[in-house]
């Protein structure tokens, strides 16, 4: 459920379209490459986003939402139901999934941007929030116009300042549900770093992540490995270093909610307030 944004004093809300977010000339990346290929085999389905399973994908977002009402509702005492009339930026929106939930939960926020670098999925994306008002998209500006809602070509891990900008532009929940999932840990803490500098400086900024986890194979404290083939994710996942994770949203965020009870311990979801 969307509804029409309110002025909240810092920015408009809204993001650059893709012509002026997306980098010239970005060489292919190879975290891009796994869906690249689902895509071009199947299409822009479901399976393309290379979750285990719907039920699994709902999971992960139930958890991530319920830690970000969690860190808003614990530093900001409010008549408001959390997240409610806040911008949210969903990078690595795939299919707007996400945004889906959140209007299945009953969730008004102010306007939803997603972020999503293969132009198959962005097309799909677009058409799922255009669904969420039972309306038909004969544009991409209709589409965002009629549903609070923008969704962005560009590859939010390559382009060195499309999150900050969003950040500055009115973004507020950062999220990234699955998206760090074909990186390395190397290029994802670079994400994420980035993601918290512009984040920290947004008045009750949130960002909310999920990740495979080292603490279900290979025991806490290992260094990121290719997932085996399981009952999650095979070839391209990766999993991170659980406790070094930790420890960089703890050394950077006082207000950090850390779930790992959910999945068999396959995942771990943290989230982050700024106290800006």
């Amino acid at each position: 459920m969307f509804r029409r944004r309110e002025s909240r004093g810092h920015g408009d809300g809204r993001a650059h379209g893709p012509s002026d977010a997306k980098p010239v000339g970005q060489p292919d990346a190879s975290y891009l490459r796994p869906y690249r290929d689902a895509v071009e085999a199947a299409g822009p389905v479901f399976e393309a986003l290379l979750w285990h399973s719907r039920a699994y994908q709902q999971v992960r977002f139930k958890v991530m939402t319920d830690a970000i009402r969690g860190v808003i509702a614990a530093g900001h005492a409010s008549r408001r139901p959390a997240l409610d009339g806040r911008v949210v930026v969903d990078l690595g929106c795939g299919r707007g999934d996400y945004a889906a939930y959140l209007a299945s939960e009953g969730i008004q926020i102010a306007r939803y941007i997603g972020v999503e670098a293969v132009p198959e999925l962005a097309v799909a994306a677009r058409k799922t929030v255009a669904g969420l008002r039972g309306q038909d998209a004969e544009s991409d500006a209709e589409a965002d116009e009629a549903l609070d809602a923008t969704i962005i070509e560009a590859d939010f891990a390559a382009d060195p300042v499309l999150i900050e900008r969003l950040a500055a532009g009115g973004g507020e929940v950062f999220t990234l549900s699955g998206s760090l999932n074909t990186m390395d840990e190397g290029l994802a803490r670079a994400v994420l770093e980035r993601a918290w500098r512009g984040v920290s400086r947004v008045r009750r900024g949130v960002l909310a992540f999920n990740f495979l986890s080292s603490a279900y194979e290979g025991g806490l404290g290992s260094v990121a490995t290719p997932a085996r083939t399981g009952p999650d994710f095979g070839g391209p996942a990766r999993r991170f270093d659980t406790l070094a994770m930790i420890e960089w949203a703890l050394t950077r965020s006082t207000s950090v909610a850390i779930r790992h009870d959910y999945l068999g311990g396959r995942d771990a979801t943290i989230v982050m307030g700024a106290e800006a």
